[in-house]
């Protein structure tokens, strides 16, 4: 061979050469080199490094391969992993409240506070109004109170991550609320806006307009309106209607409007209506027979209709408006089967018929 490959040593200065020799070097120098070429062992270390990485990139066979995936991105937290903290999770819990779900409560917001979810449950606990709060994961985070009856219906703005909002119940604080509408005699109706027999017009809170409704002897049902954005206060309507089943619902948010009965108002106007012989014919304006039209709430339709010998009908129509009266008109037609109804709410008209009416020849 032309020529000597050989390393040498740096501490020692001795040289190994390919032929397995020792060759001494000039003293402690660390000269190494690979003789014939000049190149350094820095610059020897470096290609040997260079060709080295350029493998990893080859199958067995030498040639180029896909680099590897990188590990995926974590999906965006689920609401549980938020609670994940032992110590949030269990301030949260003692303080009487739980995850209701994703979104924002769109409805009963009175009041906002920054703070952590632990301390959002807090205040929330110690707040007579709050039922409610939406915690919301900005910077720094925030929460929102609310006395809404329900929550069920939320909004969410963040798509992308929907943990940015997140809506909690207080249990021990709605639990108050229903017990105290319970023992007024007030109970849910369902989703919706009653249409029909509205004569007033209060502002207050859920809590506070079933008080009033439950010792108010024209009030039958009453319909709550909760606030939409703080300032605004809450509103609801009470109704001497016989019967809102059919009920005007909000499309985006069907919890914004709620419908109450009375349970014992409403018993005692049945009872009424039976006492004097007069039942439910169903839904629906009669329109054979009628000879006299009349102003009244449906027990005194009732009551005229009971005592006059000509009529075997009454259609009633509960006010539509709040200043409207409500009127009854007065059938001695030998039937009402075939009724005109409303499409939109079919309640709004409704027959009546007395018990014991017989066919006058």
């Amino acid at each position: 061979m032309g020529s000597n490959i050989f390393l040498e040593n740096v501490q020692t200065g001795t040289t190994a050469t390919q032929d397995g020799g020792i060759a001494t070097g000039a003293g402690g120098t660390s000269t190494a080199s690979i003789t014939g070429t000049g190149i350094s062992v820095k610059a020897a270390v470096a290609l040997f490094l260079f060709a080295a990485l350029a493998l990893q990139g080859c199958g067995s066979d030498n040639k180029p391969t896909s680099a590897p995936m990188p590990a995926p991105t974590p999906a965006p937290m689920l609401a549980h992993a938020i609670m994940a903290a032992a110590a949030v999770e269990k301030a949260v819990s003692q303080a009487g409240a739980e995850l209701l779900g994703h979104g924002y409560c769109a409805t009963g917001i009175y009041n906002s506070a920054q703070g952590n979810a632990s301390s959002c449950a807090a205040k929330c606990a110690s707040d007579a109004n709050c039922t409610f709060f939406s915690f919301v994961q900005s910077e720094p985070p925030t929460c929102t109170f609310h006395d809404s009856y329900s929550c069920d219906s939320r909004v969410d703005f963040y798509l992308t991550n929907p943990d940015f909002y997140l809506t909690f119940v207080n249990r021990r604080g709605l639990a108050k609320v229903k017990a105290a509408m319970a023992k007024a005699g007030i109970e849910l109706l369902g989703l919706g806006y009653c249409g029909s027999g509205v004569y007033r017009t209060a502002y207050g809170s859920v809590a506070s307009c079933a008080a009033q409704c439950s010792t108010d002897t024209k009030c039958n049902f009453f319909s709550f309106f909760p606030l939409l954005r703080m300032g605004n206060l809450p509103t609801c309507t009470f109704h001497d209607s016989y019967s809102c089943e059919g009920r005007v619902q909000n499309p985006t948010n069907p919890d914004v409007y709620l419908t109450f009965v009375n349970k014992r108002g409403l018993a005692k106007v049945k009872a009424a209506i039976a006492k004097v012989g007069i039942e439910l014919l169903g839904q629906g304006y009669c329109t054979l027979g009628v000879y006299l039209t009349d102003f009244g709430s449906v027990t005194s339709c009732a009551a005229k209709c009971s005592t006059d010998a000509k009529c075997n009908f009454f259609s009633f129509l509960p006010s539509l408006r709040e200043g409207n009266l409500p009127s009854c008109t007065f059938h001695d037609s030998h039937s009402c089967d075939s009724r005109v109804q409303n499409p939109t709410i079919p309640d709004v008209y409704l027959t009546f018929t007395k018990k014991d009416w017989v066919i006058r020849v």
